[in-house]
């Protein structure tokens, strides 16, 4: 059964298609691949404990809509500062949350922050780390840029090379139950085989190019699980499904490249044309007389991107991300430079960053310090967005009960009836819960808040995600005037 709801976010309808079936091995359609003259990897511009929350291939089935979705956010009766204290002093009291937490209120129509609980304050910030990543890149490379994979022929073999593709994929079949965007990687190897048999070529010696980002791979502040748990991938140029080995399955490769290499090798053969050996890496082929493009495939644009990146809350994705504003902004394109760009990118546009300390582009590092005011600034920001450059960050926030990583939350008593009024980007690592997002009150006021608690109890960790479900709830429904 297929259920279809529309939300209306500052002006704009967006569309969100949610089915029963499920399907790990289904994709969207797209077209062919081009073929063009020789052009580098990269983005090009169109025309305009463990965490929990870690991506999904398919979301779990919702319960039924809720009788409230977003329809309205006509600006209500003002909110006031002991309004908001009243309600949710009690529901931040909550032992659950543990003994930090930071937590703020902010009315984008006021500017007025209504809530100030360490609110300056830096707290490990897990997955809401996300919003800002998604911020600086919708800012750096703008809604319409996409990611492009080319094959080139260069010195008697052919490359592959990487362009940072975060949404490269090997599915192949099409099912409705998939609703994410993606590249085909298999009609980039079809393209590829045709072209060269076109051109009488039947074998080749295949080269892979991946020196887009720079090393290291995988960051040292990240737990050691996380790579063979399936949270993250080495982070690669060129990478299939967030590094998976599978569709669907969280086991990823130990080298994405060689992998997705190793894949298109198996692809060429499968079209007739075969590839002699181990395909080898190499650097990217600079343009010179005897090369030329054999093939290419673009990337849906970045706010597809970062709408799906934020809704499946996908690591691989923002740690792709971070790198492309790095090199956008000027910097190395490894976890260190993503950082300093993306503070960089929040200076520029105003955003407080005081005791803002990023160490990846995900959150899995619990390195990473956040305000609670730093997070809600930047939704405001989004929010009111004059040129709309930033309403995939709006649009890409899980919905509360129906999308991503707020799928199966907001099913307690307490918070349940406000299932659809709030979209929010969670954030999970053990002894760690946050949620920062937008919520419409009871008189049609539409409201940004952040929630971090890093000192959880292992044990009420999700006593702890139910307690700042309520928060969210509780402003849903107060009114706080």
């Amino acid at each position: 059964m297929l259920a279809v709801v529309l939300l209306i976010i500052a002006g704009t309808v967006v569309v969100v298609m949610r089915t029963g079936n499920r399907d790990d091995t289904a994709g969207p359609p797209s077209d062919l691949p081009s073929t063009s003259p020789v052009a580098p990897g990269g983005p090009t511009t169109g025309p305009s404990g463990r965490p929990t929350d870690q991506p999904t291939d398919q979301e779990p089935r919702p319960r039924e809509l809720a009788e409230t979705v977003l329809d309205a956010l006509d600006l209500g009766p003002a909110v006031t500062g002991s309004g908001v204290a009243a309600q949710l002093q009690p529901l931040l009291a909550n032992p659950a949350l543990g003994g930090r937490i930071g937590a703020t209120v902010l009315d984008p129509a006021t500017d007025e922050l209504l809530l100030d609980l360490d609110a300056d304050g830096g707290h490990v910030p897990a997955s809401t780390t996300k919003v800002l990543t998604a911020l600086a890149t919708l800012e750096t490379l703008g809604p319409d840029t996409r990611f492009r994979t080319t094959v080139v022929r260069a010195a008697g073999q052919v490359v592959l090379v990487g362009g940072g593709d975060p949404v490269l994929s090997q599915r192949v079949e099409v099912n409705e139950s998939w609703v994410y965007p993606i590249t085909r990687f298999d009609l980039l190897a079809r393209a590829t085989a045709e072209e060269l048999l076109r051109a009488g070529t039947t074998s080749v010696v295949l080269g892979y190019a991946t020196d887009l980002f720079a090393g290291p791979a995988v960051n040292p502040a990240w737990e050691a699980g996380y790579v063979p748990g399936g949270q993250v991938a080495p982070v690669s140029a060129l990478s299939l499904d967030g590094g998976r080995t599978r569709v669907g399955f969280a086991q990823r490769a130990d080298d994405p490249a060689r992998f997705a290499a190793e894949r298109f090798a198996a692809l060429l053969g499968d079209h007739g044309v075969q590839v002699e050996g181990a395909p080898m890496p190499q650097s990217t082929p600079r343009a010179s007389p005897g090369s030329a493009l054999i093939a290419s495939a673009e990337s849906p644009t970045v706010a597809e991107i970062v709408g799906q990146m934020l809704t499946r809350s996908d690591n691989d994705g923002a740690e792709m991300l971070a790198r492309h504003v790095a090199r956008a902004e000027g910097e190395e394109p490894t976890f260190a430079g993503g950082s300093r760009a993306i503070v960089g990118v929040l200076e520029r546009l105003g955003i407080p960053t005081d005791g803002l300390v990023l160490t990846d582009g995900s959150g899995l590092s619990r390195q990473n310090r956040i305000a609670p005011v730093t997070l809600a600034r930047a939704l405001e920001l989004a929010y009111e967005d004059p040129d709309g450059s930033s309403r995939s960050l709006l649009a890409g926030l899980p919905v509360a009960g129906f999308t991503g990583t707020l799928t199966n939350r907001f099913a307690d008593p307490q918070s349940a009836p406000e299932a659809g009024d709030i979209r929010a980007k969670t954030g999970y690592l053990s002894r760690v819960v946050a949620l920062a997002g937008y919520v419409v009150d009871a008189d049609g006021r539409l409201l940004v808040f952040a929630v971090l608690a890093d000192a959880v109890v292992p044990v009420s960790t999700l006593d702890a995600q139910r307690a700042v479900d309520q928060l969210a709830a509780r402003l849903a429904t107060c009114g706080c005037r």
